[in-house]
């Protein structure tokens, strides 16, 4: 009798129905490892949990079961599934409940499993009831970035470069200003007014280094996360968190690998400021050993060669200058317009040092371009150690400058050429003077050089000089070049001859 004196109405149901029913219930439940509450109700059994408690526990002493939220499952199958489920998050990382849950089971079953997960799984990380995840999984995500990571930090180099050039220029700057207003501070003590508001005169690059700080959003994180093609069916949620988590890790590899990039490149650029800043300093040096060497001169050939010197050397140094200061790549084939354009982009003082380097080219002295030049070798410019030589290292410069000469000379194919060599590596021999000349200046070397030359020394250059004029004025056929390289042969053989013994000596 189900019901009693508490209710209106008490059923009665005979106890061979129930005995039916408590034997089909049974035998579904051992035979399906769960069994549905609303199933079990459909026979007219009110208690629905009161009547399957005594049945399968007092009545028959089955194995515990789990008692959901719509459904009781068997401690077999609830096994089963955790085992699935741990199976799968070892391999994947990652699971969704509801894809390995038996399908009989509802939506609020499936998360009464989902919470006994939960509970047994401490390290697990659960999202939006059916998700879990492994923190490891953010860990081996890493590697989908590497390839994007090197590509980006190469990209961004040159930018952080610059950002970084920005920065000490802003210092500078900043150190300026402050050295100004220290200098200013006591005139300026007894004004009393309204204190003006100083904004941040750096906040355009600090977004600008914020922005190459940045590896990828988390958005773009999730796109790259989806591509993947052991991602490809993780759920978005997992997906969205994953990609917080990678944001801090991601930025930092690529923060180290953009720190490498730099370096490698800083190192590289370092040993070529190196160089640049050597031949900037040995140009300087042969500069003001060849203005020397004019004194030797008559006035009007030594002012053509102070021109000469002005046009050539000296406009090469400081097109290097330029190219160091303002990073520019092939300096000695810049053009005037890159030139201007380069200087006006500059801030002060360094706009005003260039502007009077390239200024003093023009001049018919070399004194303007000397005093510019110790501007720009400012360390605050370009950090050079400019000097007049003095004697042990002009003594230095003299012998180099004889055994490049005889290099040259010695792979020297063309008459004209040739000569002039002849005439520069002689001046040098003669009077332990360095000069620097082209060719039009060769007549007037010659004319210097018969005065200070043995006569066999002497002889071979006038016949070279008549040779190398000849096929220049002919044809210049093969034979008027043999004849020339000939004559100019001997001499060269006399000279190399005279260097071999000053070397010994």
């Amino acid at each position: 009798l189900y019901g009693g004196n508490q209710v209106e109405r008490a059923v009665y149901m005979p106890e061979i129905c129930v005995e039916k029913l408590k034997s089909h219930v049974l035998d579904f439940y051992r035979k399906n490892g769960y069994i549905e509450l609303s199933y079990v109700k459909k026979f007219g059994v009110s208690d629905v949990s009161q009547f399957l408690t005594r049945l399968l526990i007092s009545e028959n002493g089955c194995e515990p079961y789990k008692n959901l939220k719509e459904s009781l499952l068997s401690e077999k199958l609830w096994l089963e599934f955790e085992s699935v489920a741990k199976e799968t998050m070892a391999q994947n990382l990652w699971l969704d409940v509801s894809t390995i849950a038996p399908e009989v089971l509802s939506d609020a079953d499936i998360c009464c499993l989902a919470d006994m997960l939960e509970k047994g799984n401490k390290k697990w990380n659960r999202l939006e009831d059916l998700y879990f995840f492994d923190e490891s999984l953010a860990n081996s995500c890493l590697h989908l970035f590497d390839l994007l990571i090197l590509e980006k930090a190469d990209k961004d180099a040159p930018l952080y470069k610059k950002s970084l050039q920005q920065q000490q220029q802003h210092q500078k700057g900043a150190c300026q200003s402050q050295e100004k207003a220290r200098g200013k501070k006591k005139a300026a003590a007894h004004v009393k007014g309204k204190k003006k508001k100083v904004g941040n005169d750096n906040d355009e690059d600090e977004t600008s280094r914020s922005a190459l700080s940045t590896f990828m959003t988390a958005e773009q994180i999730v796109t790259v996360l989806k591509d993947s093609v052991t991602l490809e069916n993780c759920p978005d949620c997992i997906l969205e968190e994953l990609s917080e988590m990678l944001v801090s890790p991601l930025n930092a590899k690529y923060r180290a690998r953009l720190d490498a990039v730099f370096l490698i490149a800083y190192d590289s650029h370092r040993k070529t400021r190196t160089d640049l800043s050597e031949k900037m300093n040995r140009l300087y040096s042969t500069i003001t050993l060849s203005d020397l060497s004019l004194s030797v001169f008559d006035e009007k050939l030594a002012q053509q060669l102070r021109l000469h010197l002005l046009r050539g050397a000296c406009t090469d140094l400081a097109n290097l200058a330029l190219g160091d200061y303002a990073d520019m790549p092939n300096p000695l084939e810049i053009t005037k317009k890159v030139r201007d354009s380069a200087i006006q982009e500059m801030v002060s003082p360094a706009k005003e040092y260039f502007d009077a380097l390239f200024a003093s080219l023009g001049e018919k002295t070399l004194q303007p371009f000397y005093d510019a030049m110790e501007k720009i070798a400012l360390p605050n410019i370009c950090s050079l150690n400019l000097y007049h030589p003095d004697r042990k290292t002009k003594t230095e410069m003299v012998n180099n400058r004889c055994n490049y000469l005889a290099e040259e000379l010695k792979a020297c194919s063309e008459p004209a050429t040739a000569l002039l060599l002849s005439c520069l590596l002689l001046f040098t021999l003669t009077t332990n003077q360095l000069l620097l000349a082209s060719g039009k200046f060769v007549p007037q070397l010659i004319t210097f050089l018969v005065d200070q030359l043995p006569s066999d020394t002497k002889e071979l250059l006038l016949q070279a000089q008549e040779a190398v004029v000849s096929f220049l004025k002919g044809e210049q056929d093969e034979e008027s070049k043999n004849t020339a390289m000939e004559m100019v042969h001997l001499l060269r053989e006399k000279i190399l001859t005279d260097v071999e013994e000053k070397v010994k000596l």
